[in-house]
């Protein structure tokens, strides 16, 4: 029995019965009304319906996300904690307690006009008398004490941030310094952001330095302040500096609390030298009071110098010239006064007159030795001068009537004070 011809719809042609696509065109063969293709399916099993399954590797890829997820949301917590207020005033603590300056000095708000460098900072503090600090611990302060804190602060004279006022932190530190049990508080404010996510904290560094500080030198004198010399021209004068005064004395804007070793340095003077321990102190930098010494090199230089004054001196007297001959080898005061003019009109007026047949002739000195002593010691001295004690053998020819010409020696004692005037050592006093 010949099976029912199939005819492609597409292109018309006969196909073979059971045919399921058209063997010319390969379009799709409509199967005669009351048949079905047969199912090519194995006989007897059931058909399981298809689901969904994920691919491990989907699985991996989510689990990693997860993963990464709580990574980041403990990171930025742990990230946070490292830059709170806290963590920086511990981190404080602890560098202080190990001496690390330099890192106490970033843990510290200095920005701003202050000029206070960190090489400032490190200085002062390696300077200074050593401490120790240990068993530091970092508490936050309650409202309560934070105003105590403020009024203590503003009774002490001391501004108060604008910027610590709205979103400040007071943290206390408790430490055994040299052995006992001491508190300070600190304000920790936000200066800025880190990587946009936190805040940056750094400590107020009130009460940490001076402001308007006075120091006052010698004339004519430099000063190095822990190793730096102080440029007293970028400064700005603290009052009138008189000549008189023997000192000048400036503005510091700014000076960390801590230690200086300072140097004072004048030009044929020994270098003074003195460890400060600055805490806040007015007179802290006052060396008006210092007098310097000179050097060896000076004393013999002014002792030479005094030598062939003195022996000019008597020479212009017993000649009879004029005291201005003179007046190049004594400072202003010195000629002001007049007591030294004085002295070489009564040395003229006691020379041999042939009239008279009788006074000096002539006067040598010789063998000069001297050394420096303190200016303290001279009642008309001051800061820079440099006063010499002196001997030395005089030796004077006399005439006393008809007893003819009359030679004496004697030791004598001098002492002679120099001052710095016009780049120049002149005679204040001989």
């Amino acid at each position: 029995m010949g099976g029912e011809k199939m005819y492609c719809s597409k292109c018309g042609r006969q196909n073979p019965d059971g045919q399921r696509f058209c063997q010319y065109c390969g379009a799709p063969l409509a199967a005669p009304a009351g048949r079905e293709f047969p199912d090519r399916r194995t006989p007897g099993k059931k058909v399981k319906k298809q689901s969904f399954r994920m691919k491990p590797v989907y699985w991996i890829l989510i689990a990693e996300i997860a993963l990464a997820a709580v990574g980041i949301f403990f990171g930025i917590r742990l990230l946070g904690e490292r830059f709170s207020a806290r963590r920086v005033v511990e981190v404080y603590a602890q560098a202080l307690e190990e001496r690390d300056w330099g890192t106490a000095y970033d843990c510290l708000n200095m920005e701003g006009e202050t000029g206070l460098s960190r090489e400032e900072y490190i200085a002062a503090q390696e300077a200074a008398a050593p401490v120790q600090i240990e068993q530091s611990t970092v508490s936050e302060v309650s409202d309560a004490a934070s105003d105590y804190w403020r009024e203590v602060s503003r009774q002490m004279g001391i501004t108060w941030e604008e910027s610590a006022q709205d979103d400040s932190v007071e943290m206390e530190i408790r430490s055994l310094v040299n052995g006992d049990m001491q508190s300070r508080t600190v304000t920790v404010i936000p200066v800025g952001k880190k990587w946009f996510f936190f805040d940056e904290w750094k400590i107020v560094p009130y009460n940490m330095y001076g402001e308007e500080v006075e120091i006052r030198i010698p004339k004519n004198a430099s000063l190095i302040m822990n190793g730096t010399e102080l440029d007293t021209s970028a400064l700005e004068h603290a009052g009138e500096n008189s000549e008189d005064s023997g000192y000048d004395s400036y503005i510091l804007p700014h000076v960390f609390y801590g230690g200086y070793q300072i140097q004072i340095l004048q030009e044929g003077m020994e270098t003074w030298s003195r460890l400060v321990e600055y805490s806040g102190g007015s007179s802290d930098f006052d060396f008006s009071d210092v007098y310097l010494m000179p050097t060896q090199e000076t004393v013999d230089t002014l002792l030479g110098q005094y030598g062939e004054i003195s022996q000019a001196y008597f020479t212009a007297a017993m000649s009879g010239e004029s005291f201005q001959t003179l007046e190049a080898y004594f400072t202003r005061e010195a000629l002001e006064e007049g007591s030294i003019e004085n002295e070489f009109d009564e040395v003229r007026e006691n020379t041999y007159s042939s009239s008279e047949g009788n006074g000096c002739l002539a006067v040598e000195i010789s063998a000069m030795e001297g050394r420096a002593v303190s200016p303290e010691e001279y009642y008309d001295a001051r800061p820079g001068d440099v006063v010499l004690d002196i001997t030395g053998t005089v030796t004077t020819t006399n005439v006393y009537g008809s007893s003819g010409p009359r030679e004496t020696s004697e030791e004598t004692r001098w002492q002679a004070c120099f001052r710095r005037e016009d780049n120049a050592w002149k005679l204040l006093a001989m």
